[in-house]
This record gives structure tokens, sequence and C-alpha cells, in this order.
């Protein structure tokens, strides 16, 4: 089962990026950096584990 993680963070111009697509869900929580296209720097997004309902 494929899953595809995007960006979660508000975005001042309306943006959803694609950080990755894994092979299967991510188990536990990581934080990754990934560079943002608004704000031209990395920036920390939280990808994986438990969503909320």
């Amino acid at each position: 089962m494929e899953c595809v993680y995007r960006c979660n963070n508000r975005c001042p111009i309306g943006k959803h990026c694609f950080i990755i697509k894994t092979a299967a869900p991510i188990e536990v929580p990581v934080t990754v950096l990934f560079k943002c296209q608004h704000k031209k720097r990395d920036i920390r997004v939280s990808i994986g584990g438990k969503h909320p309902p």
C-alpha cells in the first residue's frame, strides 16, 4: 500500500507540496527538513505516525 506525504503546514500561496512517497505507511512520526517554495528555506515538517480522526 503506497502512501504519499505532503506538507501539512498552512501555506500562504495555497500549495500542498509533495514530500515523499513510500511503499508502506511510516509507523512512527518523523521530522524532516523540506525546502519550502514560498519561504525559500528549509522548514520542519512532521510525517508518519497516526493521523488524527
